[in-house]
């Protein structure tokens, strides 16, 4: 494994690290003691990858080594490194908020544009399953989900009539963590002053057979905790795949499908051997500009072990989709500048390919968006792999699993889990929320039919019940009235059932 890869092993005693010195491309030095969370991966499919509460994921921080096992069980690895890149203007300047080798990103929520302390063991990543051995095992993961996550951003989780959580997926997990500590910007390709940036991410994986097997989602809500605009808002994925060994790779990308992948070389590979599979990010949400329209893939840029971005500026290029040096990336066979390297198609054996299999790194972007003053964004990412018979046959079978995917999010057949694939049940912001007094519900039923409303207290309890009857279709207000007056001061969640769907929405009730 290349030196710089094992400048700072990271060592344990139980699932929490305090952060140590390390040299150039490994974990930074954080000026305030922090807790990086080892302990946690998403593994309840095919695909078994480390998540931390500081921004990089599929990296190994324990052993400092690759953190995306695939298949599950194997030994074999995919991904060495990946993580979020940010870029923004603040006025005239820009911020940059890396993670991957080196974090700029702290455990913790930044409410009030103040970062909170990154020591609180109630920063972890948090876990909760679709379905548990016991009762007792849910109820004791929910708890601590809903006093410790919800609490701080995370989405509100309730229990099915059958037992099964309400989550995103078989296996969730949701962690929060910022940029405000301008100490912690250390990264060599960074160290700006802060953005001023907080991040609740949400990573979830299905129980099912095909492309969901093998895949991961990731989603990312950005906000702006500074009291200033935020412009030029570039929001980038970085990734060091080492499909098996790390020299015979290459990338590409689908900008049509905003998909970027690695590959390997038609040799066999030293650990995968002659059938080596095939890995895609693919950035299923874009950020949405100010007309409310959804952005795809802005560019694409490959770069190879030495050759990394090494200073702000280069980093800044290269996510605006430049080369680190400033100039206009050109396809060699039109001539003409592009954002996106390598667009041609490897199995088909067309276009501008890479043709030098070397250690690859791949960087995915979209932007611009500009964010206000308290705004966020929510961007989901798809961690796929696919492996078929040989290396092209793997990248084919990734364009086919990518393919359903993208289908599935966009008729909600991936956020509705559990559910009719496309069905639009939905509960909405109650309103006033916070109340200190009479509330109204607002929600929407995907079908025509009997519904239920039912109002729960933070431990799931049920504290309110209306029979709503037989409604049409469509969207529907509903005024509880004096049942609201009589609730005590605290948290509660609105939940809508229909045809055993469920959804929920947060309402706070003031003394």
């Amino acid at each position: 494994m290349q030196a710089h890869r094992r400048a700072a092993v990271l060592t344990c005693v139980t699932c929490w690290l305090v952060c140590v010195a390390a040299a150039p491309r490994g974990p930074a030095r954080p000026t305030a003691t922090q807790r990086v969370d080892l302990a946690k991966r998403v593994n309840i499919n095919d695909v078994n990858m480390a998540i931390s509460n500081v921004g990089s994921f599929a990296y190994d921080y324990a052993l400092a080594d690759a953190g995306l096992e695939f298949p599950k069980g194997s030994n074999k690895t995919a991904v060495f490194s990946s993580g979020l890149w940010l870029s923004a203007n603040i006025g005239s300047s820009n911020r940059l908020a890396l993670s991957g080798y080196a974090e700029e990103f702290m455990a913790g929520s930044a409410v009030g544009g103040i970062d909170d302390d990154p020591s609180n063991p109630v920063y972890q990543v948090y876990e909760l399953r679709r379905v548990y051995t016991s009762n007792a095992v849910r109820d004791s993961a929910l708890a601590a989900w809903n006093l410790g996550a919800v609490t701080h951003g995370a989405p509100e989780v309730l229990v099915r009539p059958d037992g099964s959580l309400t989550i995103a997926g078989d296996q969730m997990l949701w962690t929060v963590f910022n940029d405000l500590d301008a100490g912690n910007h250390q990264n060599p390709a960074g160290r700006t002053p802060p953005i001023g940036i907080e991040v609740q991410q949400t990573t979830f994986a299905f129980v099912a057979p095909g492309a969901f097997a093998n895949t991961v989602f990731m989603r990312y809500k950005l906000i702006n905790r500074t009291l200033f605009p935020l412009t030029d808002v570039r929001i980038g994925f970085w990734s060091d795949p080492d499909l098996g060994g790390a020299f015979d790779d290459l990338t590409g990308c689908d900008p049509a499908a905003n998909l970027g992948y690695c590959y390997n070389a038609s040799t066999p590979d030293a650990v995968y051997g002659s059938n080596p599979p095939a890995i895609g990010y693919d950035m299923v949400q874009g950020p949405t500009d100010a007309n409310h329209n959804r952005l795809g893939l802005s560019s694409f840029s490959h770069f190879v072990n030495g050759a990394d971005p090494d200073t702000s500026t280069e980093t800044r290029n290269a996510l605006h989709g430049l080369t680190i040096d400033s100039l206009a990336i050109i396809n060699p066979l039109t001539a003409q500048p592009t954002k996106f390297q390598f667009t041609g198609d490897p199995v088909a054996g067309t276009g501008w390919r890479e043709t030098l299999p070397q250690d690859q790194r791949m960087l995915l972007t979209a932007g611009p968006v500009t964010m206000a003053p308290g705004d966020s964004q929510e961007v989901v990412i798809a961690i796929i792999l696919a492996q078929g018979t040989e290396a092209l046959n793997s990248l084919a079978l990734l364009r086919a699993y990518d393919a359903a995917i993208q289908s599935a999010w966009d008729i909600g057949g991936v956020l509705a889990v559990g559910d009719t694939p496309g069905m639009s049940l939905a509960m909405h912001r109650a309103f006033p929320n916070p109340s200190r007094g009479d509330v109204t519900l607002s929600f929407t039923l995907g079908a025509d039919g009997p519904a239920e409303l039912e109002l729960l207290d933070v431990a799931g309890r049920s504290v309110m019940k209306r029979d709503l009857g037989g409604m049409p279709a469509g969207r529907h207000e509903l005024r509880l009235g004096q049942g609201s007056e009589r609730l005590a001061a605290g948290m509660y969640f609105a939940r809508i059932i229909q045809r055993d769907h469920s959804a929920t929405s947060r309402l706070v009730v003031l003394q």
